[in-house]
């Protein structure tokens, strides 16, 4: 059995917890190496009793991250005292941690808290074999050293990989955003030119602004597909500044009109003859270029 269906297989979870599961799944999208070792790492974690500790760039999802660690590991589970081991009690940074007897108690802000006190919970972990226990951080442009030494070889680490080293995942990772999100009309996807704007894109806010991202494309717009014109003008904006200078074969005479083309036929949404309308040639003149230049 592969990694993607274990996964798929593992997610049961009654209706109440589908939400919140349809979120933390969005960061198995994909097919890049970053992707696969995400899937193949989760499921080791998932089998493992020890203290986790998951760190990520700001908005990279940690909580997801642990959201499903915590369903793989003990979602089949039934415990013998009648209790809920799928519960995962979440405390924010300065909250006390709950005490449960069973299930999993995920750690937020595990850097803002006091040394002397992630030393303490770090060893209530090593203790407490009934409670599986998650300790999240997220940093800036670098995990700090001193949350890295306190938990090292105490328990296991797992880091997520920024959205710009998961750029082949993109398109993935929009269709699983887009289904999760409340539509009023069918979206089936993203024109080349709004995938290859989202590709330029530096993504500092990393899940967390993709997400917001492609909620507002699809508000502004109004076709079957999330097109260029529907991008917000600061992502857009980006991406052009971010592109690379050309070489010599991309500044050919031939290499601008196949983009100019390619660029008129995703705003003529595929309709040649209103591309061939926009571009001032004839329709057959059109249809000859598209053929030429390898479109058709």
């Amino acid at each position: 059995m592969n990694n993607a269906t274990e996964l798929s297989q593992a997610f049961t979870p009654p209706s109440t917890t589908a939400p919140s599961l349809a979120a933390s799944r969005l960061l198995l999208a994909g097919r890049s190496p970053e992707a696969i070792h995400l899937r193949t790492r989760l499921l080791e974690l998932s089998r493992q009793p020890r203290a986790l500790f998951v760190s990520g760039p700001m908005g990279s999802g940690t909580i997801r991250a642990a959201a499903l660690v915590h369903h793989l590991g003990q979602g089949a589970q039934v415990p013998a005292n009648g209790g809920d081991t799928r519960a995962m009690l979440c405390c924010a940074p300065g909250e006390a941690p709950p005490s449960p007897t069973s299930g999993t108690v995920c750690v937020l802000g595990f850097e803002q808290r006091a040394p002397v006190e992630r030393a303490r919970l770090l060893a209530r972990a090593e203790l407490d074999s009934r409670v599986r226990w998650i300790f999240c951080t997220e940093h800036g442009d670098a995990l700090d050293t001193a949350t890295l030494a306190a938990v090292r070889g105490r328990a296991e680490h797992l880091a997520l990989p920024r959205l710009s080293e998961r750029v082949d995942d993109l398109e993935a990772l929009a269709l699983q955003s887009m289904a999760t999100l409340p539509l009023v009309r069918p979206v089936g996807g993203l024109s080349s030119a709004a995938l290859d704007c989202l590709r330029r894109y530096p993504w500092p806010g990393e899940l967390a602004e993709f997400e917001a991202v492609l909620r507002e494309a699809v508000l502004a717009g109004a076709g079957v597909d999330v097109e260029l014109r529907d991008l917000p003008k600061e992502v857009k904006l980006r991406a052009a500044v971010d592109l690379p200078a050309p070489s010599e074969s991309e500044m050919s005479l031939e290499h601008a009109e196949r983009r100019a083309i390619r660029s008129v036929m995703d705003y003529a949404e595929g309709n040649k003859r209103r591309a061939a309308r926009i571009l001032g040639i004839g329709k057959t003149t059109l249809y000859r270029k598209l053929k030429l230049l390898g479109f058709e």
